[in-house]
C-alpha cells in the first residue's frame, strides 16, 4: 500500500554563514527558517524489491544524480541496518534550485517514513551527520517546526514562536546551485560574514526592516552565478527583499497592512 506525503518548502528570512575552518569546507550557519505549506512536493512511498527513486515534473521524468534522498536512505540503512528497498515517486512542485528546500524536504519526508515503519524515534537521529553528509536543511524538516532558529551546521534546531513578518515569495524560475554558491564563497579567502543577525532579527520582529542591512550572506554569490536573478531583484519595487537560501527565489517583506499574512 502506498503512502502519500506532502513535503513542504521553506523560506529563509535571515541567513548568516560563518567562514569555514574545517578540512571539508563545511560552514556553520545561523538562520531563521519558516515552513511554507503553500508550495510542496508530493512524495509517494511503497515497499519494493529494490530501491527505486523517480522524480517527475508534471508528466516528465526527471533524473537527479547523487540526490539528498539517496544519501539519506543510505545513512538510515548503514546506521540502523534496516530494509531500505522502497519505491519512491516524487512529484516536484517546488522549483528546482529555487532556494526553498526542495531536495531537503523530500529527503526528510522519506527519512520520517522509514522511522515510522521501523519504530525509530526521529529525535534520536544523528542530526549533525545528516546535516554534514546528506544536506544541511534536512534537520529543520525532520524536527517538524513551523518556524525555527537553525544553527551550527544546520543540526541545531530550536522552535521560534514569534510572529512571522508579512512577506511575498517571488518564484523567479532562475536556477542557482547551492554547491556552486558555497564553492564560490569558500574560494574567497577574505570572506567575512556581513549579516548582523541580532539587528536583522530585531528589525524584522518589530516590523521596521532596513534595506541597507544584509539578510543573507549567500546573496552576493548567487548573483555572481546567475546575473539574471540580480537583474530581477534590481527591477523589483524598492524596499526590503532578499533571496531565500542559496538563491532562485526572492522574499519581499511587506509593511503595508492591506496584505494578508502568509
Amino acid at each position: 500500500m502506498s503512502s502519500i506525503n506532502k513535503a513542504y518548502s521553506k523560506i529563509t528570512f535571515i541567513l548568516k554563514v560563518y567562514k569555514s575552518y574545517s578540512f571539508n569546507n563545511k560552514h556553520r550557519i545561523k538562520g531563521l527558517f519558516v515552513l511554507n505549506k503553500k508550495i510542496y512536493d508530493t512524495v509517494i512511498i511503497k515497499n519494493s524489491k529494490n530501491l527505486v527513486i523517480k522524480y517527475y515534473v508534471g508528466h516528465k521524468r526527471l533524473f537527479i544524480d547523487d540526490c539528498c534522498v539517496k544519501k539519506s536512505i543510505q545513512y538510515m540503512q548503514q546506521r540502523y541496518h534496516i530494509n531500505t528497498n522502497i519505491d519512491i515517486v516524487i512529484h516536484k512542485n517546488i522549483p528546482l534550485m529555487s532556494g526553498i528546500g526542495g531536495s531537503a524536504t523530500d529527503a526528510a519526508c522519506v527519512v520520517k517514513w522509514l522511522c515510522r515503519k521501523n519504530k525509530i524515534n526521529v529525535q534520536t537521529l544523528d542530526m549533525k551527520h545528516i546535516a554534514l553528509h546528506c544536506g544541511s536543511d534536512i534537520p529543520f524538516f525532520l524536527h517538524g517546526y513551523d518556524k525555527a532558529l537553525v544553527e551550527c551546521y544546520g543540526d541545531r534546531v530550536s522552535p521560534w514562536v514569534k510572529t512571522t513578518p508579512l512577506y511575498r515569495l517571488h518564484l523567479t524560475n532562475q536556477k542557482v546551485s547551492s554547491k556552486n554558491v558555497f564553492d564560490l564563497l569558500t574560494r574567497n579567502t577574505r570572506y567575512v560574514s556581513c549579516v548582523n543577525f541580532a539587528k536583522c532579527y530585531d528589525h524584522l520582529l518589530n516590523n521596521r526592516p532596513l534595506s541597507q542591512h544584509v539578510y543573507n550572506d549567500l546573496q552576493t554569490y548567487a548573483f555572481r552565478i546567475n546575473p539574471k536573478l540580480q537583474t530581477i531583484y534590481n527591477h523589483m519595487d524598492p524596499g526590503l527583499r532578499f533571496i531565500s537560501g542559496s538563491g532562485g527565489s526572492i522574499v519581499e517583506i511587506l509593511t503595508n497592512n492591506k496584505y494578508v499574512r502568509k
